[in-house]
């Protein structure tokens, strides 16, 4: 790690001090943070009376190291700084295909009305109940539709919605040509 720094070790611990960005890269700090001191090796250091001089080169840098306030706090903050960018521009990838998806699930005035018929049929299932007579239903519970079978495990709930569409409503079945 050292060998790729091309700087003195007191610019670096300057470059750290003020998250100087132009003199750092992402993956050098990234690098740097999981080679931090164990509390051993910080005590070692910090017990050490010699002149620095008689340090290796690893052991004088984390000596400049030791000096930081707060350091691992310090280059989390900065990893998220330089990588605030990038990080933003794919979660504005991702808000923007679920706002289009929001949109068009929206205007698709069919699969409202698929999903205003699997509720009354699980109204109509669940009669007066504790759970009949519901003004909506999470939307885990479509995927319980091909789960629930019929008295003579024959066929399921899906199958039912769908014969029962295709007769009371065929031109909902094209629904997810609207998306």
């Amino acid at each position: 790690l050292l060998s790729h720094l091309k700087i003195p070790h007191e610019d670096f611990k300057k470059a750290i001090m003020s998250l100087d960005t132009r003199t750092l890269q992402p993956n050098f700090v990234i690098q740097l943070m999981r080679l931090l001191p164990t509390d051993q090796e910080v005590a070692a250091l910090q017990s050490y009376t010699g002149p620095k001089e008689d340090l290796g080169t690893a052991e004088r840098f984390l000596f400049e190291l030791l000096c930081i306030p707060r350091l691992k706090p310090r280059l989390q903050c900065f990893v998220f700084i330089l990588e605030f960018n990038a990080r933003l521009h794919d979660l504005s990838e991702n808000v923007e295909v679920f706002t289009y998806a929001l949109h068009d699930l929206k205007q698709c005035t069919k699969l409202g009305k698929v999903l205003e018929r699997i509720l009354a049929i699980g109204n109509y299932l669940n009669g007066t109940g504790p759970r009949g007579g519901a003004y909506g239903f999470k939307l885990e519970v479509l995927t319980k539709l091909a789960d629930t079978k019929t008295s003579d495990n024959k066929s399921t709930l899906l199958h039912y919605l769908a014969s029962f569409i295709e007769k009371d409503s065929p031109d909902l079945l094209t629904f997810p040509q609207d998306l």
